[in-house]
């Protein structure tokens, strides 16, 4: 069974510090205003915050833009990422049916499988999450040797931002901490994420 971490007072007193700058930082309308009324500490923690969310927003993309070349370049399941897109279709936009799904997809796609991997349809259409690239990145890629560590950095940065969006007040975590450590590892990821998609798109630009 796996182990639930225990409370702690002191995460808790952070998390409860965090709770009381709901307000403040609400009722705030730039960062000039914010920083009247908020210690420069926590200016810091709270920028950190929101660099989480711009880093989930490059890797994400990043992640798409490394799919499309591996798709040209025939290094994708096709049939698998097709049934994600349905799947996710269907569940997003209503869809009634595996068929019609695939019809809304079809549309979108202007009846060309490789606009599939499209922002457009990734992110709006599908309505794709970082969980879910990561997933076809483990589960649909296929004779692509992916950068050593990266699909665990990948994990453990989902982690961290899935622990800033739902779970940010926590007293079983030090947040805090957690949130130095996903800006580091979102700065590893971007590297290696460049690195890969360098190797795709230079296959790709050889065949």
């Amino acid at each position: 069974m796996k182990h639930i971490k225990s409370h702690s007072d002191i995460n808790f007193v952070k998390g409860f510090h965090r709770y009381a700058a709901l307000g403040k930082i609400n009722k705030a309308e730039s960062w000039e205003e914010l920083q009247k009324v908020i210690s420069e500490e926590d200016m810091k923690i709270f920028f950190n915050e929101f660099k989480v969310q711009n880093f989930t927003l490059t890797i994400e993309y990043q992640i798409v833009t490394l799919l499309e070349y591996l798709y040209n370049n025939n290094q994708v399941k096709k049939e698998s990422l097709t049934n994600i897109f349905c799947d996710s279709i269907k569940r997003f936009q209503k869809a009634s049916s595996n068929e019609e799904a695939k019809e809304i997809l079809k549309n979108e796609t202007e009846n060309n499988s490789s606009h599939m991997l499209t922002p457009h349809v990734v992110f709006y259409v599908a309505s794709l999450s970082l969980s879910s690239l990561i997933g076809i990145l483990t589960g649909c890629v296929k004779d692509f040797d992916m950068p050593d560590t990266l699909l665990d950095k990948l994990a453990d940065f989902k982690r961290v931002r899935n622990l800033i969006i739902h779970n940010r007040l926590t007293s079983r975590e030090n947040v805090n901490d957690e949130i130095k450590n996903g800006t580091t590892l979102a700065l590893e990821i971007i590297n290696l994420m460049e690195g890969a998609i360098d190797v795709a798109k230079a296959k790709t630009n050889s065949n």
